[in-house]
């Protein structure tokens, strides 16, 4: 090649060289052209999936929304069926309700306004006595793991701190006996204002998290985007087609816990991915967008 240039006549190669020396510039020209629309487009994508992620995130909430509403309407029954039968007292060692009359009607191990709250609203309903620092269920609708009514478990430490400590109602998602309610714990003061036990009332979460996860499962961006349900231990919520899987090992993931929200360029079975995502903390999800 060095042969062939050098027997060029001089106005050849000067027109060579000057053609060279302008093909390059256009040649990087194109190379920064295209990988900065690339860029571009990749920044237009990632806003368009958090866009659409905050927008299933709100979704979830509406819904969720509606089975706490029925929470605390559960609640307002549970506690006029309670407080109807008078104020609550520790009366030798056991929780009771006086009436002006001084009558007194004994909760534990009477089922009776717990069953009652059932047979209103369907739900389920608990009354908790305190035991110094532990709280232990003394009437309850909801069935153990045995078969039997769950008298005599205690109720959790993070909820007793919430709701006896610091004299706060407490809602949250608990699971129960291998079901997930959504739930509400209020504190039972007796004529002193001293904290002697705690209505529960629970909802089962399952029919509205079905409909949550059918409506984020049969959500489609573009030709092949799809949503994704994982929990705070990496198991998959909601997938188009690896629900049940766990993800906690997998690097995207463990930057998913860190951050809550955000997004992550990442690779799957060497394809390279887009993910934005959001954490929705009362059912301890992590939303996502692929």
């Amino acid at each position: 090649m060095f042969t062939f240039f050098s027997d060029m006549k001089v106005g050849t190669k000067i027109l060579v060289i000057c053609l060279f020396l302008a093909i390059i510039p256009t040649l990087m020209l194109g190379v920064v052209a295209y990988t900065s629309s690339s860029g571009v487009i990749n920044d237009q994508i990632e806003t368009l999936l958090e866009t659409q992620v905050h927008d299933a995130r709100g979704w979830t909430n509406d819904v969720y929304k509606l089975t706490r509403n029925k929470v605390n309407s559960d609640l307002n029954v549970l506690r006029e069926n309670f407080y109807a039968r008078g104020t609550p007292e520790v009366i030798n060692g056991k929780l009771a309700l006086v009436n002006e009359n001084g009558d007194t009607y004994i909760i534990n191990d009477n089922f009776e306004i717990v069953d009652q709250v059932q047979s209103l609203v369907g739900g389920a309903a608990t009354v908790f006595q305190v035991y110094g620092d532990h709280a232990v269920r003394i009437s309850t609708n909801v069935i153990g793991t045995d078969g039997s009514r769950a008298v005599g478990t205690e109720l959790t430490q993070n909820v007793y701190d919430v709701v006896v400590k610091q004299g706060e109602t407490y809602y949250g998602s608990r699971d129960l006996f291998g079901k997930r309610y959504v739930t509400a714990y209020e504190p039972i003061k007796d004529s002193s204002g001293k904290i002697v036990g705690v209505l529960f009332v629970g909802t089962e979460e399952e029919e509205t998290l079905d409909v949550i996860k059918a409506s984020l499962k049969d959500t489609v961006i573009g030709n092949n985007g799809y949503m994704f349900v994982i929990d705070s231990t990496g198991q998959v919520l909601v997938h188009p087609s690896l629900e049940g899987e766990n993800w906690s090992s997998e690097e995207f993931v463990q930057e998913m816990f860190q951050n809550k929200v955000g997004n992550i360029r990442h690779e799957i079975d060497g394809v390279d991915m887009i993910d934005a995502y959001t954490y929705y903390e009362p059912l301890d999800w992590y939303i996502g967008l692929c």
